[in-house]
């Protein structure tokens, strides 16, 4: 499904767009975590998470808080390919 849609893609905007997909099941998964439940609760803090294409092949350096420490990652899972 994916690389179908991907060339569908290609053939409407004329460049290559890679696409990642996730089944409501694992999304489902992924909110019954509550990852970000011992965070703050203040409503101007934004929750995000990033969905790798593949599984990387060794563990990606990632900077664990931004130097203006506006943006935190905190939690990794690279083996279902999903940071938090």
């Amino acid at each position: 499904m994916r690389k179908t849609i991907e060339k569908k893609l290609y053939k409407l905007l004329g460049y290559d767009v890679k696409i990642i997909l996730r089944t409501f099941t694992r999304i489902e998964e992924l909110a019954k975590l509550n990852i970000f439940e011992k965070y703050t609760t203040d409503n101007r803090v934004k929750y995000y998470i990033s969905f790798l294409s593949g599984v990387p092949s060794a563990k990606p350096l990632l900077l664990l808080e931004s130097v203006k420490k506006d943006i935190r990652v905190v939690h990794l899972d690279i083996s279902c390919r999903d940071l938090f």
